[in-house]
């Protein structure tokens, strides 16, 4: 189901963010980035899902399924501006 929404082909040239992950939803789907075998490596998860996520101290550090809060906010600084659109495209699976 989470592929499925996911659709980097009607997005060209941007990020894509992925909303609403729950701890279940990333260990299950999320974390052997499965979206690489498609091509697809711009795909982040949002800052918010991070809270619902809980790390397993046998693994290494999440942070780089995140995307940062402070690019967050330059991209949505940047959506409210007249300036070119934003590089990010936000899916909700």
């Amino acid at each position: 189901m989470l592929l499925q929404s996911i659709r980097p082909c009607a997005h060209p040239g941007k990020t894509i963010l992925i909303r609403n992950v729950d701890d279940d939803l990333f260990w299950s789907s999320v974390y052997y980035l499965p979206f690489r075998l498609f091509g697809w490596n711009d795909i982040l998860l949002t800052p918010d899902s991070r809270s619902g996520i809980k790390e397993d101290p046998a693994f290494p550090p999440l942070d780089s399924y995140f995307l940062t809060l402070a690019a967050a906010t330059a991209s949505y600084a940047a959506s409210i501006d007249s300036g070119p659109p934003s590089p990010i495209a936000a899916i909700r699976p």
